[in-house]
């Protein structure tokens, strides 16, 4: 096994395509970059960023992989760059452009794993399956894509384009794939076969009913509210639920456990959720497995706390990064920016604000962008994601349970294991992981200078500054143990 952390960057200009690939990944603990298009990429080694490897979208708007590649080898970069594409082209003519090596899209992961595996020290890697069904984060990034492409094919169409009709086909035709609708991925590889070919006759034949089928996909992934996906289930309801299911379990009571899990079906509730229910459901009636469904619930429920504690803390925070975004903008200071709004963008996510979080990735580019070119960080659409932010954090003050734990005095001995915990997470990168193990100790209240640290540090974890976060846990560690 191989303790080293290693550090990726994924280049491709649909969100669907970074979502699902971060996902397939997400075993190996990998420090994981992204980047919407070439010139971001370039930004980023030129920045000082170095990466064990890069996966490099074929296909882009603007500068492509292949010339995105080829800047970079100019400029002396020597690491490894693989290739992903979608594209019929052959392999010989890819790799000629300074490419080392290359995987097609949608990705398998039986293939994903024999390139890490190939080009990482023949380290032993563990790839997650592809999602059964889209999660709302990949629907809303879907829709998202899809009404972008959908504006795209008809100015390309209206201005004979085919240049870009074949790039933005080539797009859809992947994403479509990541999100399991197969079909609809052919029909736009056919599409952008005949574009290669010069065959405008298909193009004319096909392409309204491929547009209507994108539009089709975003009536069918708005109605599911993923917009407001954070929104729509009332929590408490649903650990008292869980609670329930879990105590019938291990009192072997099926009867109780299946009458709760009926209530909850028949409850408004997000996709990920109905398919945890799902879970639930299939341990006891196909495998009758009271111990292993009452730990399955007990798992889930401690999730559900981790992410209630997520909420209160980015209720909390939201004014004060707000104030921040907004002196940086009045300052010009676009570095400064893009490192809040990058902080945001993933704190959005992770509490599922899917559609603030790409709007939050939008603005983090523009001003990468203005920072690039050197030029004056104007950004339109941030006074309607300001507001946005602003009625988030009214929401959230509204629906966080109303509990009150801060007069509660924490076990000791169990924060300094956390500490130690969230510390060993944080050396290997993994953020998430190590905010994780932290959040639930924020309710409770503690002598001397811990709290603030405490609250810090998590701030910390959730901009991803993972080196600062182990200095703030070892002056907590310091703290406890006297």
């Amino acid at each position: 096994m191989n303790d080293k952390s290693y550090r990726v960057l994924i280049v491709d200009d649909v969100e669907t395509n970074l979502y699902a690939a971060k996902n397939l990944m997400e075993p190996c603990k990998f420090q994981i970059d992204t980047a919407s298009n070439g010139s971001l990429a370039i930004e980023l080694i030129e920045g000082g960023n170095t990466y064990d490897l890069i996966f490099m979208d074929h296909l882009m708007p603007g500068l492509d992989g292949v010339e995105t590649t080829k800047v970079l080898r100019r400029k002396g970069y020597q690491g490894t760059i693989i290739a992903l594409t979608a594209s019929t082209e052959p392999e010989e003519l890819i790799l000629e452009s300074g490419l080392d090596d290359s995987i097609t899209k949608p990705i398998n992961p039986l293939n994903l794993k024999s390139i890490l595996e190939k080009w990482l020290d023949g380290l032993e890697v563990v790839i997650s399956q592809p999602l059964s069904f889209p999660s709302c984060e990949l629907r809303n990034l879907f829709r998202k894509d899809a009404e972008k492409a959908i504006i795209t094919l008809r100015q390309t169409i209206e201005k004979n384009d085919m240049q870009l009709f074949k790039t933005t086909i080539h797009a859809m035709k992947s994403a479509l794939a990541n999100i399991g609708e197969d079909e609809k991925s052919k029909l736009a590889n056919e599409l952008e076969i005949a574009s290669r070919n010069g065959d405008n006759g298909f193009i004319i034949a096909n392409i309204d009913c491929f547009i209507k089928s994108l539009e089709d996909l975003v009536v069918n992934f708005t109605s599911d509210e993923v917009v407001d996906d954070i929104l729509i289930e009332d929590l408490d309801y649903l650990l008292d639920e869980l609670n329930f299911i879990k105590e019938a379990c291990e009192n072997y009571d099926e009867v109780a456990a299946y009458e709760a899990i009926n209530r909850l079906s028949t409850n408004k509730l997000k996709g990920e959720t109905r398919q945890k229910i799902s879970d639930i459901r299939e341990l006891l009636f196909l495998e009758s497995d009271f111990e292993a469904t009452a730990r399955f619930c007990e798992s889930y429920i401690n999730q559900i706390q981790v992410y209630l504690n997520t909420l209160t803390i980015t209720a909390r925070l939201l004014p004060e990064r707000i104030n921040r975004m907004d002196r940086f903008l009045e300052n010009n200071d676009s570095k400064s920016f893009a490192i809040e709004v990058h902080g945001l963008k993933s704190v959005l996510r992770i509490i599922g604000a899917y559609a603030l979080g790409s709007d939050a990735e939008e603005l983090e580019n523009k001003a990468m962008e203005a920072r690039a070119t050197c030029t004056e960080l104007h950004l339109e659409s941030y006074p309607d994601f300001r507001v946005s932010l602003l009625d988030l954090s009214n929401k959230l003050n509204m629906v966080i349970p109303e509990t009150d734990k801060s007069d509660e005095i924490v076990d000791i001995d169990m924060f300094i294991r956390a500490l130690g915990e969230a510390k060993v997470a944080a050396a290997k990168f993994d953020s998430v992981r190590a905010s994780e193990i932290l959040m639930p100790f924020n309710v409770f209240s503690y002598a001397g200078e811990i709290k603030p640290l405490l609250e810090e540090t998590i701030n910390t974890l959730l901009v991803f500054d993972c080196e600062k976060a182990i200095e703030l846990i070892e002056k907590m560690e310091e703290a406890a143990n006297d």
